[in-house]
Protein backbone atom coordinates (compact mmCIF):
# COMPACT_ATOMS: atom_id res chain seq x y z
CA UNK A 1 0.00 0.00 0.00
CA UNK A 2 1.50 2.96 -0.77
CA UNK A 3 2.69 5.65 1.66
CA UNK A 4 0.29 8.42 1.97
CA UNK A 5 1.15 12.18 2.58
CA UNK A 6 -0.66 15.58 2.91
CA UNK A 7 -1.18 17.24 0.01
CA UNK A 8 0.46 20.72 -1.13
CA UNK A 9 -3.04 22.09 -1.18
CA UNK A 10 -3.36 21.50 3.11
CA UNK A 11 0.30 21.80 3.35
CA UNK A 12 -0.10 25.41 2.24
CA UNK A 13 -3.87 25.98 4.12
CA UNK A 14 -2.10 25.04 7.30
CA UNK A 15 1.16 27.28 6.23
CA UNK A 16 -1.19 30.51 5.74
CA UNK A 17 -2.67 29.68 9.18
CA UNK A 18 -0.14 29.85 10.75
CA UNK A 19 0.93 33.47 9.55
CA UNK A 20 -2.67 35.04 9.98
CA UNK A 21 -3.21 33.39 12.88
CA UNK A 22 -2.65 36.47 15.89
CA UNK A 23 0.08 34.90 18.52
CA UNK A 24 -0.81 35.48 21.78
CA UNK A 25 0.49 38.80 23.84
CA UNK A 26 3.70 38.74 25.70
CA UNK A 27 4.39 41.78 27.43
CA UNK A 28 7.21 40.98 28.48
CA UNK A 29 10.66 39.09 28.45
CA UNK A 30 11.32 36.19 30.88
CA UNK A 31 14.25 34.57 32.23
CA UNK A 32 14.25 32.26 35.19
CA UNK A 33 17.69 30.46 36.68
CA UNK A 34 19.90 29.60 39.96
CA UNK A 35 23.47 31.04 40.59
CA UNK A 36 26.12 30.47 42.79
CA UNK A 37 28.33 33.62 44.06
CA UNK A 38 31.66 33.17 45.72
CA UNK A 39 32.59 34.95 48.38
CA UNK A 40 32.63 38.72 46.95
CA UNK A 41 31.63 38.03 43.50
CA UNK A 42 29.17 39.57 41.28
CA UNK A 43 27.60 38.24 38.07
CA UNK A 44 25.48 39.64 34.94
CA UNK A 45 22.14 37.23 35.08
CA UNK A 46 20.88 39.20 31.98
CA UNK A 47 20.96 42.01 29.40
CA UNK A 48 18.52 43.92 28.00
CA UNK A 49 19.02 46.72 25.43
CA UNK A 50 15.85 49.20 26.93
CA UNK A 51 14.49 51.76 24.78
CA UNK A 52 14.44 55.86 25.27
CA UNK A 53 11.95 58.33 25.64
CA UNK A 54 13.25 62.34 25.13
CA UNK A 55 10.06 63.43 27.01
CA UNK A 56 11.85 61.97 29.99
CA UNK A 57 13.72 64.85 32.08
CA UNK A 58 15.86 64.58 35.25
CA UNK A 59 14.68 65.37 38.72
CA UNK A 60 11.20 65.05 37.38
CA UNK A 61 9.00 61.87 37.32
CA UNK A 62 8.70 59.91 33.64
CA UNK A 63 5.29 59.45 33.02
CA UNK A 64 5.98 57.10 29.94
CA UNK A 65 8.67 55.09 31.42
CA UNK A 66 10.82 53.74 28.54
CA UNK A 67 11.68 50.54 30.23
CA UNK A 68 10.83 48.71 33.04
CA UNK A 69 12.32 46.01 34.99
CA UNK A 70 10.86 43.47 37.68
CA UNK A 71 13.62 40.85 39.42
CA UNK A 72 12.59 38.19 42.10
CA UNK A 73 15.81 36.48 43.99
CA UNK A 74 14.32 33.83 46.43
CA UNK A 75 15.02 30.34 47.74
CA UNK A 76 18.69 31.65 48.69
CA UNK A 77 21.19 29.36 50.81
CA UNK A 78 24.45 29.59 51.73
CA UNK A 79 27.40 26.65 51.45
CA UNK A 80 28.39 24.57 53.85
CA UNK A 81 30.75 26.54 55.92
CA UNK A 82 34.44 25.51 56.80
CA UNK A 83 35.35 23.96 60.24
CA UNK A 84 38.06 24.98 62.06
CA UNK A 85 39.88 23.44 65.13
CA UNK A 86 35.90 21.48 64.90
CA UNK A 87 34.30 24.84 65.42
CA UNK A 88 31.93 26.60 62.65
CA UNK A 89 34.03 29.69 61.05
CA UNK A 90 31.87 32.22 62.01
CA UNK A 91 30.75 34.83 59.27
CA UNK A 92 28.33 37.36 59.21
CA UNK A 93 24.34 37.65 57.87
CA UNK A 94 25.12 37.58 53.91
CA UNK A 95 24.66 40.49 52.42
CA UNK A 96 23.06 40.80 48.34
CA UNK A 97 22.75 43.57 46.32
CA UNK A 98 21.34 43.92 43.28
CA UNK A 99 23.42 45.75 40.96
CA UNK A 100 22.09 47.79 37.32
CA UNK A 101 25.13 48.70 34.99
CA UNK A 102 24.54 50.31 31.70
CA UNK A 103 27.02 50.57 28.49
CA UNK A 104 28.15 53.83 29.15
CA UNK A 105 32.31 53.65 29.88
CA UNK A 106 33.05 54.34 33.45
CA UNK A 107 29.77 51.60 33.95
CA UNK A 108 29.93 48.02 32.85
CA UNK A 109 32.47 48.47 29.98
CA UNK A 110 35.03 49.61 32.53
CA UNK A 111 34.49 46.89 35.20
CA UNK A 112 34.11 44.20 32.80
CA UNK A 113 38.08 44.43 31.91
CA UNK A 114 38.46 43.35 35.04
CA UNK A 115 35.66 41.35 36.24
CA UNK A 116 37.26 38.32 37.75
CA UNK A 117 39.42 40.78 39.81
CA UNK A 118 36.57 43.00 40.65
CA UNK A 119 34.86 42.35 44.29
CA UNK A 120 31.00 43.41 45.14
CA UNK A 121 31.92 47.55 46.11
CA UNK A 122 33.52 47.79 42.60
CA UNK A 123 30.71 46.47 41.05
CA UNK A 124 28.43 48.34 42.68
CA UNK A 125 30.41 51.58 42.55
CA UNK A 126 30.19 50.92 38.56
CA UNK A 127 26.23 50.49 39.16
CA UNK A 128 24.06 53.27 38.02
CA UNK A 129 21.66 51.81 40.42
CA UNK A 130 21.84 49.20 43.41
CA UNK A 131 19.56 47.54 45.31
CA UNK A 132 20.33 45.65 48.97
CA UNK A 133 18.34 42.59 48.91
CA UNK A 134 17.41 41.30 52.60
CA UNK A 135 18.99 37.86 53.29
CA UNK A 136 15.46 36.46 55.71
CA UNK A 137 13.42 37.66 52.20
CA UNK A 138 15.40 36.48 49.55
CA UNK A 139 16.07 33.08 51.74
CA UNK A 140 12.32 32.10 51.42
CA UNK A 141 10.16 30.68 48.64
CA UNK A 142 8.39 33.84 47.78
CA UNK A 143 11.68 35.57 47.78
CA UNK A 144 11.95 39.34 47.62
CA UNK A 145 10.78 41.08 44.66
CA UNK A 146 12.09 44.65 43.05
CA UNK A 147 10.99 46.84 40.05
CA UNK A 148 12.03 49.64 38.39
CA UNK A 149 11.81 51.74 35.24
CA UNK A 150 15.06 52.24 33.30
CA UNK A 151 14.65 55.62 31.61
CA UNK A 152 16.80 56.64 28.69
CA UNK A 153 16.69 60.10 27.26
CA UNK A 154 19.10 60.44 24.37
CA UNK A 155 19.27 56.56 22.68
CA UNK A 156 18.38 52.79 23.56
CA UNK A 157 21.28 51.50 26.26
CA UNK A 158 22.20 48.29 27.05
CA UNK A 159 21.67 47.38 30.32
CA UNK A 160 23.28 44.47 32.73
CA UNK A 161 21.64 43.02 35.37
CA UNK A 162 23.92 41.72 38.25
CA UNK A 163 24.11 39.69 41.50
CA UNK A 164 26.44 41.39 43.90
CA UNK A 165 27.65 38.84 46.78
CA UNK A 166 29.79 41.03 49.58
CA UNK A 167 29.37 37.93 52.17
CA UNK A 168 32.51 35.92 52.89
CA UNK A 169 31.03 32.38 51.90
CA UNK A 170 29.62 31.04 48.77
CA UNK A 171 25.93 31.40 48.12
CA UNK A 172 22.99 30.19 45.42
CA UNK A 173 20.16 32.19 44.62
CA UNK A 174 17.05 31.42 42.59
CA UNK A 175 16.06 34.30 40.54
CA UNK A 176 13.38 35.55 37.42
CA UNK A 177 14.28 38.36 35.98
CA UNK A 178 11.25 40.30 33.18
CA UNK A 179 12.17 43.00 31.29
CA UNK A 180 10.44 45.16 28.77
CA UNK A 181 10.51 47.75 26.63
CA UNK A 182 6.59 49.37 26.67
CA UNK A 183 6.24 51.68 24.42
CA UNK A 184 7.14 49.13 21.87
CA UNK A 185 3.81 48.16 22.05
CA UNK A 186 3.16 44.19 21.01
CA UNK A 187 7.11 44.30 20.47
CA UNK A 188 7.52 45.23 24.34
CA UNK A 189 9.21 41.68 25.07
CA UNK A 190 12.11 42.48 22.26
CA UNK A 191 15.22 44.05 23.05
CA UNK A 192 15.66 47.20 20.92
CA UNK A 193 18.48 45.43 18.79
CA UNK A 194 15.44 42.67 17.97
CA UNK A 195 13.20 44.84 16.88
CA UNK A 196 11.94 44.48 13.49
CA UNK A 197 13.24 40.77 13.64
CA UNK A 198 9.19 39.43 13.60
CA UNK A 199 8.59 40.70 9.98
CA UNK A 200 12.10 38.95 8.79
CA UNK A 201 11.01 35.69 10.47
CA UNK A 202 7.24 35.63 9.15
CA UNK A 203 9.60 35.99 5.79
CA UNK A 204 11.62 33.33 6.13
CA UNK A 205 9.15 31.14 7.36
CA UNK A 206 7.46 31.97 4.38
CA UNK A 207 10.62 30.65 2.32
CA UNK A 208 10.79 27.89 4.07
CA UNK A 209 7.40 27.09 4.24
CA UNK A 210 6.92 26.87 0.37
CA UNK A 211 9.85 24.78 -0.10
CA UNK A 212 7.99 22.31 2.16
CA UNK A 213 4.82 22.35 0.62
CA UNK A 214 7.26 21.83 -2.67
CA UNK A 215 8.64 19.10 -1.72
CA UNK A 216 5.26 17.54 0.19
CA UNK A 217 3.79 17.68 -3.31
CA UNK A 218 6.27 15.41 -4.97
CA UNK A 219 6.21 12.83 -1.77
CA UNK A 220 2.75 12.84 -2.34
CA UNK A 221 3.78 12.42 -6.41
CA UNK A 222 6.30 9.94 -5.53
CA UNK A 223 3.57 7.60 -2.85
CA UNK A 224 0.85 7.76 -5.90
CA UNK A 225 3.26 6.10 -8.13
CA UNK A 226 4.58 2.44 -8.49
CA UNK A 227 7.77 3.57 -8.51
CA UNK A 228 9.71 2.54 -5.37
CA UNK A 229 12.67 4.82 -5.00
CA UNK A 230 12.14 7.88 -3.12
CA UNK A 231 12.52 11.14 -5.00
CA UNK A 232 14.99 13.70 -4.11
CA UNK A 233 15.30 16.16 -1.85
CA UNK A 234 14.83 14.23 1.75
CA UNK A 235 17.15 15.39 3.67
CA UNK A 236 16.28 18.98 2.03
CA UNK A 237 12.65 18.43 3.23
CA UNK A 238 14.19 17.83 6.56
CA UNK A 239 16.04 20.17 6.60
CA UNK A 240 13.73 23.18 5.92
CA UNK A 241 10.83 21.52 8.35
CA UNK A 242 13.64 22.07 10.91
CA UNK A 243 14.38 25.57 9.32
CA UNK A 244 10.56 26.83 9.27
CA UNK A 245 10.71 25.55 12.88
CA UNK A 246 13.35 27.53 14.17
CA UNK A 247 12.08 30.35 12.46
CA UNK A 248 9.07 30.24 13.83
CA UNK A 249 10.12 30.61 17.25
CA UNK A 250 12.81 32.42 17.33
CA UNK A 251 10.32 36.02 18.02
CA UNK A 252 9.66 34.56 21.57
CA UNK A 253 13.00 32.21 22.38
CA UNK A 254 15.58 34.64 20.90
CA UNK A 255 18.30 33.43 23.25
CA UNK A 256 17.89 29.43 21.73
Amino acid sequence: MPTTWPSARTCCALLHLCLLAPPSHVSARRIAGEVTLGPGQATVISKFCFDFNPQCHDHQACLEPPGELDLTVFSAHEAPRRRFREHLVEAREPKVTVALLDDEYFSFPEVSQVWGEANCSDVAKAAKKTFPLEWHRIASVAGQAMKTNVVEKIRPRWWYIALASCSDHALTLSFGVMTSNPLQGANAQLSMDEIGILPVCSMALLGFGSLCAIHLKSFHEWSSSSRSEPPAGTGLLSAALILASSTLGQPFFPDL
